[in-house]
């Protein structure tokens, strides 16, 4: 059995990609109640409003008229200078979408495809719970606490409890945020261009799943 802890504040993005080399500190489970609905189970969603904040959680089912089945996290964010969803009303932000061990692409989307429950823990905070999952046999744990002005704190953990999934010392996690509507599509990252050989900041733009996604390394 592995563990390992990632603890982060979001700055929320298109997608949030993370490696966690495996350790083998067990992290403390937390288990609060109180008398606002700590540690219930919620069927359709949890809303928190701090500051100028706005939020609605979620666990990985359908909801609502508009929320589809498999994503997970914020489906709901607002702020309150503009009534305006940040996140496309099918999805979600920080959707815990897909963990990878760098073998296979079979499955990938395992997170969404298996059950989740969220459990408010505080006011301002709610955990979501996702059991063992069948291939990676990660189980996890991530919590969302909102925090004034305008943050959101988010502590993510999970127990590897089969080393058979990762084979090289390492796990990959893979959070997507579904932006409604951005200016500007494109993703910038460091690299070089096919016409220079100068490091400089590439915009990429990928118009459909599958289409001009995927940019190698210069030494790939």
């Amino acid at each position: 059995m592995r563990i390992f802890k990632l603890v982060t504040i979001t700055i929320l993005l298109p997608t949030i990609c993370v490696f966690a080399q495996i350790n083998t500190s067990r992290p403390a489970i937390d288990n609060i109640t109180n008398k606002n609905g700590a540690n219930e189970s919620i069927e359709t969603g949890e809303t928190i409003t701090v500051g100028d904040l706005h939020a609605v959680f979620i666990d990985n089912k359908e909801y609502g008229e508009h929320h589809r089945s498999g994503y997970n996290g914020i489906s709901e964010l607002k702020h309150s200078a503009r009534d305006l969803n940040l996140f496309v009303p099918f999805y979600a932000g920080f959707n815990l979408e897909h963990i990878f061990a760098g073998d296979s692409l079979s499955n990938l989307f395992e997170p969404r495809k298996f059950p989740m429950e969220l459990k408010r823990t505080s006011k301002t905070s709610v955990e979501l719970h996702q059991t063992e999952t069948p291939l990676s046999h990660v189980e996890s744990w991530t919590t969302f606490k909102m925090v004034a002005p305008h943050y959101i704190d988010v502590s993510f953990r999970c127990i590897i409890k089969s080393d058979a999934f990762f084979k090289h010392g390492y796990a990959g996690i893979f959070w997507a945020s579904y932006i409604n509507a951005p200016q500007d599509k494109k993703i910038y990252f460091l690299g070089k261009d096919k016409e220079s050989n100068e490091n400089k900041w590439i915009g990429a733009y990928s118009t459909k799943h599958g289409v001009a996604s995927t940019h190698i390394g210069v030494g790939d």
